[in-house]
């Protein structure tokens, strides 16, 4: 693929600005853990309530998980907690080389590695991908960038409905980023602001008023954020916000647009050359995520409270786990790692109006029924005042024949 030069410094300026790994799609231990104890919903995973780890929580991972392989070459966990450690630790050639040689065994075990070729292709396809990113993402040299859409792509292939849709919305990342100007005509504000959205939906589906939400592609951005490093993502938070006002959820479409101000405000900004640049709060101005939302100073007050809950609970389980790795212990070798470990407590969402959180349609009702409760009152009112009229103009009648 080929870009104009003025694409390339647009994608490598806007890339070596950008701090965190916009997204991420890891298969290690801690990804069985989440998938046996179920994942955050979608305002958990916005105002950051889940765990995050040290490095020396990677660190001795890498140190058990070569012990292991000392041991025993053909267990195959081990590649991944070394390869994942590796890449969350900001290495990702190392992770790439590490996690080679583990094809090799896979194939030699056959149906006895069980999905452990299609944790290979997920793993190696993020690692290409985060070597491009951290390598500055040059835009004149794309080839890490078109592996890990190989890889990716792969993995799908071999098991689609697997890690949450993770690698269904991180190949939707890969190839929007390979061919930026893609969607620019997608629909609605998109025609401005290009998103991460404009991939993961229909054009018919970005303009209806009101879409069946693709649980796939929700789940997938959740998972990016809780599992990978998308928290610092805005394009991932902007496209999940778009979503929830397709979707009529538009108090919690507006806290994604509030995490991505915030991120803005932090100076992160889009992985896309041309996503948000024209806008002065790096979004359209917050309306496709803060539509129709009536109680909005209600959700900005619940997301500044759940912001700071989030950061003491972060705050609590980092010091939790820190205790515990100094007495030695680590998850991969001690299954009571995890007791009694900080449970996260997010703040009730508000009820809003009649106690609505932020619905379209269910303002759309309750207004319905106002209107005829109203309408209503008015009937009887001028009934009532009709029904006086007409005893009054028989009363009157009476009066008139007696005399």
């Amino acid at each position: 693929m080929h870009l104009t030069r003025s694409v390339r410094i647009a994608i490598t300026g806007v890339m070596c600005s950008f701090a965190a790994i916009a997204w991420a799609c890891l298969w290690d231990s801690d990804t069985l853990r989440h998938e046996a104890n179920g994942m955050p919903g979608v305002v958990e995973a916005v105002t950051g309530f889940f765990p995050v780890y040290p490095d020396a929580y990677y660190e001795r991972r890498i140190d058990i998980a070569r012990e292991r392989l000392a041991e025993n070459p053909d267990r195959l966990e081990p590649y991944d907690d070394i390869a994942v450690s590796l890449d969350r630790l900001g290495d990702s050639a190392g992770a790439i080389e590490a996690i080679g040689p583990k094809l090799a065994v896979v194939k030699r075990l056959g149906d006895a590695a069980g999905d452990h070729l299609y944790r290979y292709h997920a793993n190696l396809g993020t690692f290409y991908a985060h070597r491009w990113v951290r390598a500055g993402a040059d835009g004149t040299d794309m080839a890490d960038l078109e592996l890990a859409r190989e890889h990716i792509a792969k993995a799908i292939e071999i098991n689609p409905d697997a890690h949450f849709g993770r690698e269904y919305v991180q190949l939707a990342a890969i190839e929007w980023l390979l061919d930026p100007e893609a969607g620019q005509e997608s629909a609605r504000w998109n025609r401005e602001y290009p998103t991460l959205a404009s991939r993961l939906l229909t054009t018919e589906e970005l303009q209806s008023i009101e879409i069946e939400l693709p649980q796939k592609s929700v789940d997938g951005l959740v998972g990016l954020i809780v599992l990978g490093n998308a928290w610092e993502s805005v394009d991932v938070m902007m496209a999940l916000g778009v979503l929830m006002q397709q979707g009529m959820h538009s108090s919690v479409a507006a806290i994604c647009g509030m995490r991505v101000d915030e991120l803005i405000n932090e100076g992160k900004s889009s992985l896309h050359p041309y996503a948000y640049l024209d806008s002065k709060s790096k979004r359209p101005d917050g309306e496709p995520l803060a539509m129709v939302v009536v109680d909005i100073d209600e959700v900005r007050n619940y997301y500044s409270e759940a912001r700071g809950a989030a950061a003491e609970y972060r705050k609590q389980y980092s010091e939790f786990v820190d205790s515990k790795l100094h007495q030695g212990m680590h998850p991969d070798t001690h299954d009571d790692f995890f007791v009694g470990a900080p449970v996260a407590a997010i703040p009730k969402m508000p009820n809003g109006f009649l106690g609505y959180g932020g619905n379209d349609r269910t303002y759309i009702i309750v207004d319905l029924v106002i209107y005829v409760l109203l309408g209503l009152v008015c009937m009887i009112i001028v009934g009532s005042v009709i029904l006086v009229v007409k005893k009054r103009k028989a009363r009157r009648q009476i009066d008139e024949s007696n005399v």
